[in-house]
């Protein structure tokens, strides 16, 4: 039998050491939810996840609360004792989904593989702090609205759009205003420049979302008529 060279013994037991150490390495093993299922739609704005495994085990969970337009609004990477989880707050929009991972023994998941997932399930509790549709118009130099029952306040957003020469169209906030009623009058410099506008063919958006305490509703928008506006200034200028 031939011999092995010291190098070579020492090479041999490293990889035998390696071996063990894989072997020995406990399996990567994920979970799925029981509750939400995936590809549900939930009204509860403060879910509580539970998954399928030991109640006394820990467990790494990883999750990403994402908004309609992509934006992340919350993230989380955490070990749980249990299989059962609730985010500290309920979450502060109408609309969000839900990205989740449930491991044992992945080191390797990382942020980039929470976000390749698709939507675990999607949060939609639009009726609990929603506008009438279509229940936002414009009547003479104010703007009046339906209310949820349970607003305390609204936000109205002021937008101008405007076409550049080369077929650009331009989109510039004007202004916010917070709005304690279900109406609200347009400040008079708001009038003067919204009239000043019409003169280089710009348009006139007005946006209302209502307040619910910490949940924001869709907006709602609507195109204001200019023709209302000159007809204030007209009325100011006798």
């Amino acid at each position: 039998m031939r011999r092995l060279s010291w190098k070579q013994w020492v090479l041999a037991s490293l990889a035998l050491v390696f071996a063990w150490e894989a072997w020995a390495q406990p399996a990567c093993e994920r979970y799925e939810l029981l509750m939400p299922k995936r590809g549900s739609q939930i009204t509860d704005r403060h879910p509580e996840l539970h998954w399928n495994g030991d109640v006394n085990s820990s467990y790494r969970l990883q999750v990403a609360v994402i908004l309609p337009e992509g934006r992340v609004l919350e993230s989380v990477d955490t070990v749980v004792a249990g299989t059962k989880w609730q985010l500290g707050a309920p979450v502060s929009v109408v609309t969000a989904v839900f990205k989740v991972l449930v491991s044992r023994n992945c080191p390797a998941l990382s942020i980039q593989d929470l976000n390749a997932q698709g939507p675990y399930f999607i949060v939609q509790s639009t009726d609990q702090c929603a506008l009438k549709s279509r229940s936002v118009g414009q009547k003479g130099k104010a703007l009046e609205w339906t209310s949820p029952s349970n607003a305390d306040k609204f936000v109205v957003q002021i937008f101008s759009v405007t076409q550049a020469t080369d077929g650009t169209v331009l989109t510039r906030r004007v202004n916010s205003y917070e709005v304690a009623g279900a109406s609200w009058t347009f400040p008079e410099e708001l009038n003067t420049e919204i009239q000043r506008g019409t003169q280089t063919m710009s348009s006139w958006i007005a946006s209302v979302q209502a307040r619910c305490g910490a949940l924001t509703s869709l907006p709602q928008a609507v195109k204001l008529n200019a023709v209302e506006f000159r007809r204030n200034l007209s009325h100011l200028g006798q």
